[in-house]
């Protein structure tokens, strides 16, 4: 799991995009025309212009530079990127910590075997989970690990389930015996059921409320509890709707996903406790 940033690759030979990114660290903002012309010119390079334009395209989609008219600069917050990264790197190694690098992260606190990541919004949150999630899963060599999640509602799936498709696609290579509980029996609670279940994922509803969502694999006990306005506000959109088209997804993203405030991931590496969880799973399903 790594922040995901463009950076500048240092050595002999530069590629275009490290030009670019050199001439808008100096001047700005410029044209097409005037970066082409700087690139043949101050750095003595035969790429055509349409490698240039590509090189550009390519920076304004990883977010490193911002169009205004017909005019490029260097965006800030890309800028503000590369400054959080160099202060996480920096404390990382003053205080021996070895904490990973992750985008949309406020701050960090490790004491002993459990780290807490505190992120502005729910959706920023996930966007970790799901990293850390995948980071684990293509790394392992172990065949038929297992693995699970319990909490309330699987409302990923309606917003990126491409993103959740990969994953089981990820387990199913790797022969992981994955198990879900829904805490939940609304209408999408159940079709999310199904979704899974035809995902060859071992899931089942349990009509009983919990407070906080957990997944379990190898050594590692992730969890995240909502704040109670939230969690309200996530329950009511599933209470109200019985099938994915009737969400309002505006409501969900401005109301509940993109909303700020400050959610806590909470990250635990202990085997013994990890094991006896994924035994207690095992067990409710008769494994």
């Amino acid at each position: 799991m790594v922040l995901s940033l463009t950076l500048p690759e240092p050595g002999k030979q530069k590629r275009i995009k490290d030009m670019i990114i050199d001439i808008l660290s100096f001047e700005w903002p410029l044209t097409l025309t005037s970066i082409y012309n700087k690139v043949s010119k101050d750095y003595a390079h035969s790429s055509t212009c349409q490698a240039t334009y590509k090189a550009i395209c390519e920076l304004l989609k990883d977010g490193v530079l911002v169009k205004q008219d017909k005019f490029y600069s260097l965006n800030m917050q890309w800028i503000d990127k590369i400054k959080e990264f160099s202060k996480q790197i920096e404390k990382n190694y003053n205080e021996n910590e070895k904490v990973p690098l992750i985008d949309g992260i406020l701050k960090v606190k490790t004491e002993n075997n459990v780290s807490v990541l505190t992120f502005n919004s729910l959706l920023e949150l996930d966007k970790a989970w799901i990293d850390i999630k995948k980071n684990y899963y293509r790394n392992l060599d172990k065949r038929e690990d297992v693995t699970f999640w319990k909490g309330s509602h699987c409302w990923w799936l309606l917003v990126y389930p491409e993103s959740e498709f990969d994953i089981l696609e990820i387990l199913k290579k790797k022969k992981v015996k994955d198990f879900a509980i829904i805490h939940n029996s609304s209408a999408m609670d159940k079709l999310a059921k199904k979704f899974y279940d035809k995902s060859g994922i071992t899931c089942k509803i349990k009509n009983e409320k919990i407070d906080s969502d957990m997944t379990v694999f190898g050594d590692t006990i992730m969890q995240v509890s909502l704040p109670e306005k939230l969690r309200k506000d996530l329950h009511r959109i599933y209470e109200k709707c019985q099938k994915p088209e009737e969400v309002d997804i505006h409501d969900l993203l401005k109301n509940v996903l993109t909303k700020k405030n400050q959610i806590n991931l909470v990250l635990t590496k202990n085997k013994d406790i990890a094991d006896q969880l994924k035994q207690t799973v095992m067990k409710e399903f008769n494994y």
